[in-house]
């Protein structure tokens, strides 16, 4: 039973971790690990908290309705070319 348990939060861990780098546009722009992590800290941050916590992630995202992200991956800000994860404006 444990065995179970633990199969699916790792399941869930990592099914989490490649939807939600999906829903911020990572996988169009392809950055290499480390501009995600010092580029952008408080976005890593947030996705490795809602990563380890996904139960409670999936639970939130699924009783506001299945919102979009307001995470965005861009390459230009101002028309110069930038490799960051912005809030995007609505």
């Amino acid at each position: 039973m444990v065995a179970a348990a633990g199969i699916a939060y790792w399941s869930g861990f990592i099914v989490t971790l490649i939807v939600l780098y999906n829903r911020a546009g990572l996988a169009d722009v392809e950055p290499d690990w480390r501009e995600i992590l010092i580029g952008n800290l408080g976005w890593f941050i947030l996705l490795a908290a809602k990563t380890i916590l996904w139960p409670i992630t999936l639970a939130a995202w699924l009783l506001q309705g299945r919102p979009a992200s307001t995470w965005r991956a861009v390459t230009q800000v101002n028309g110069r070319p930038a490799r960051k994860i912005v809030r995007a404006t609505v």
